[in-house]
């Protein structure tokens, strides 16, 4: 009677649940401990009691309960650790499906396990995703979604241009068309030359900013054309005109190396290539969603006609250097006659470009 009570017995025991893992995780066996296992929680065991302890399939951690069990449709079980971490992996990995962790296991672990395992927050992430899946797998005509969030609606009407989304959450309205916020009565086309002015206008009076300066005291604002860096306003204010600094005297040159360049060409060309990145940050912040390429187009316009003039006092000091080098290497093999014909060419070079 005893052995055919224990040759009956669903249960299996403890060496063969941990020595045998092959035959612990086979199917029929892990139904039979999952349904003995709901009857210990139903009927309320103690736990000094003779309590049934699971081996995670995926960690092997064999002193799981049963209450921290999950399983696939095929009975293998793992702890919630592992369901948890497997979930967060695949949806991070833009997953709709979450399969069993056993290798060899076509199934997916369930809905209903998982909302048991994950955080509400990521639960809901999840349904918003399948939902998303199921609509663009439906191949729903006139079917239009929200730019900002995953709502979308059917419109059967194709004249009706404007979106108005019924998430609680959103509630933004939008151009079925072009995606953009609302701009009836204008046209797509108006609202994307107006956008495309507006960022012209704001990249250039940020980059005209900075070439001018402005006083620390009166706060008048002035360009430099010529002359010393040392700034001084009628205010009675002094100030460098390079590094901006306060309250100066000529040892400030003295100590300060890039301070000491007085052409103002070459210093407002840094200033504008500062000022351009800066710029486009700027606009970013407030603009996130603007076309990148478009804002590289049109700062590469701005940089190439407004402010050519930039490389103007540059140019010609690096010209100067490269004849002088010529004219004495001529000088020295040729004698006077060539490094004359060449200084010549040179100044006449020079008033062109000046006069440019």
């Amino acid at each position: 009677m005893k052995r055919r009570h224990e040759a009956s017995s669903p249960l299996p025991s403890k060496r063969r649940m941990t020595g045998n893992r092959n035959s612990y995780n086979s199917n029929e066996r892990g139904k039979q401990t999952i349904e003995k296992g709901k009857e210990q929680l139903a009927s309320k065991t103690k736990p000094n009691e003779n309590v049934i302890k699971m081996e995670c399939c995926c960690c092997f951690d064999d002193q799981c309960n049963f209450e921290d069990i999950c399983s696939c449709p095929s009975g293998h079980m793992f702890c919630k650790t592992c369901v948890l971490r497997s979930t967060e992996a695949a949806f991070n990995a833009m997953k709709v499906s979450f399969p069993c962790l056993e290798s060899g296991c076509d199934t997916n672990i369930s809905l209903v396990t998982i909302q048991k395992v994950v955080p509400s927050d990521l639960f809901t992430k999840i349904i918003r995703r399948l939902q998303e899946v199921e609509v663009q797998q439906a191949n729903i005509a006139n079917i239009v979604h929200c730019p900002s969030c995953p709502y979308a609606c059917v419109m059967d009407n194709l004249e009706d241009k404007l979106l108005i989304c019924q998430n609680p959450k959103c509630r933004k309205e939008s151009c079925r068309i072009c995606k953009k916020p609302n701009h009836i009565p204008l046209r797509c086309s108006e609202v994307e030359s107006q956008s495309h002015t507006a960022m012209r206008t704001f990249l250039e009076n940020y980059i005209a900013e900075a070439v001018v300066r402005k006083c620390h005291r009166c706060k008048k604002r002035f360009v430099k054309s010529k002359g010393c860096n040392m700034m001084t306003c009628p205010c009675g204010a002094t100030s460098c005109y390079v590094c901006r600094g306060k309250n100066i005297k000529y040892s400030h040159f003295m100590r300060s190396t890039p301070c000491r360049d007085t052409d103002p060409d070459v210093i407002h060309a840094r200033d504008i290539q500062t000022a351009a990145m800066s710029a486009k940050a700027e606009y970013l912040k407030t603009h996130p969603d603007a076309n990148r390429r478009e804002m590289d187009k049109v700062m590469n316009d701005i940089l190439g006609t407004k402010y050519k003039f930039s490389l103007s006092g540059v140019l010609p000091t690096l010209l100067s250097i490269l004849f002088g080098i010529v004219l004495g290497l001529c000088f020295i093999l040729y004698g006077w006659k060539q490094p004359f014909f060449l200084l010549m060419i040179y100044h006449i070079y020079n008033q062109l470009f000046q006069n440019e």
